[in-house]
């Protein structure tokens, strides 16, 4: 019998082989050991189902482990909970569920890997990104930065929930005044700004794709509130400070 065989199962085989160990006729000893193959076999056979399920259930947690977040804590103590109840059988739904927290927690990695990237290649060509840029464009999927110079231009960034697109914007602050020609200047530098940017992502390794491109000039900027824009939300504050003082 295997080890975990429970006493109700255990108590009724030991009797069997003491009654045959003390001389029990022979066709009652052909019984009691029939019986008694049966029910070993029996007890070996959901052992074997029991190691299988407990297999099956680690693969399922061993993803887990480097996730991170109460979804990923709820499972892996959900998996030792059946682990330790030595079930037959993995619960219908369980690997789902476990495949899409670890999906999701990749995702995150990704976006958070392309926020990263985007931030350090804005920086690098003199944009001016906010406290918590990348974690705003890989949590809500979209954050600012402010074009260099005292200009009122900034670039909105959006990233897509489920792939390493990114979409950008030229934007202007509501209180910088322009022509449609700045406007398309802007536009331009940002264009040219980007290819540099992308191929410095991809060239770390970091995957990054773009949807269409429109000409400069050919769709108006949008204009934003001044606090959206780094500099201008800088500025901003500044001058607040300087008329309460």
């Amino acid at each position: 019998l295997p080890a975990a065989t429970p006493d109700e199962v255990r108590a009724p085989c030991a009797a069997a082989v003491a009654e045959i160990a003390a001389g029990a006729p022979p066709s009652r000893a052909h019984l009691l050991l029939r019986d008694l193959a049966e029910r070993v076999t029996a007890q070996q056979r959901a052992e074997e189902r029991v190691a299988l399920a407990r297999r099956d259930l680690l693969t399922i947690a061993a993803p887990l482990e480097t996730v991170p977040g109460d979804a990923a804590a709820r499972l892996r103590k959900r998996v030792a909970r059946l682990v330790a109840d030595r079930v037959d059988h993995v619960p219908d739904g369980l690997r789902a569920e476990a495949d899409e927290v670890v999906a999701q927690a990749d995702r995150a990695r990704r976006r958070k890997a392309v926020a990263d990237a985007v931030r350090v290649g804005l920086t690098d060509l003199g944009y001016r990104v906010g406290d918590g840029f990348d974690t705003a464009l890989a949590g809500a999927g979209v954050a600012y930065a402010a074009m260099d110079g005292d200009t009122g231009y900034g670039v909105k960034v959006l990233l897509d929930r489920d792939d390493p697109v990114i979409r950008t914007q030229v934007v202007r602050a509501g209180s910088a005044r322009a022509e449609r020609t700045e406007d398309a200047a802007a536009e331009r530098k940002f264009c040219d700004d980007y290819e540099v940017i992308k191929r410095r992502v991809r060239r770390a390794g970091i995957p990054i794709d773009q949807f269409g491109q429109v000409d400069p000039g050919r769709q108006a900027v949008q204009v934003v509130a001044d606090e959206m824009i780094p500099a201008q939300a800088h500025r901003a504050a500044g001058q607040q400070r300087r008329q309460g003082l």
